[in-house]
């Protein structure tokens, strides 16, 4: 019922049903907040069910590590495509470093400092971070 509220307010005429799975490929260009507003995520190709991302994150990803190794194993544990999961990581902001399609090692790319994002200075904002 939320994926058929969410077309009509936002004026969409895509009223065909989701499929019932934890992944799937776009393929028909949905919108990203209909789809937020039932409670999956649009990557590049596909679209992920949240607390999918959340279980894969828990699972192989919340462990500190230099370098994460991914092989056969985490994808017939979960169940999805190679191309699915390398997207879930690219996600998540790691970097490949060397594989191949079936194995490959990843690393957690490091934001800089420079990464965060400055006040604008002609906002009014920006005026009100200054006098404190």
């Amino acid at each position: 019922i939320r994926w058929l509220i969410s077309n009509l307010y936002l004026s969409k005429n895509n009223f065909k049903s989701l499929y019932n799975k934890k992944i799937f490929f776009n393929k028909y260009n949905i919108n990203s907040r209909a789809l937020k507003s039932i409670g999956y995520i649009e990557l590049k190709n596909f679209i992920i069910e949240i607390s999918f991302l959340e279980y894969i994150y828990g699972l192989f990803l919340s462990d500190k590590r230099e370098v994460y190794y991914f092989n056969f194993y985490h994808i017939r544990k979960l169940k999805i495509s190679f191309a699915a999961f390398f997207e879930i990581l690219n996600h998540y902001n790691f970097k490949k470093i060397i594989g191949t399609n079936f194995i490959t090692f990843w690393q957690k790319r490091e934001r800089s400092i420079e990464d965060n994002t400055t006040y604008n200075s002609s906002s009014p904002f920006y005026i009100l971070k200054k006098l404190q």
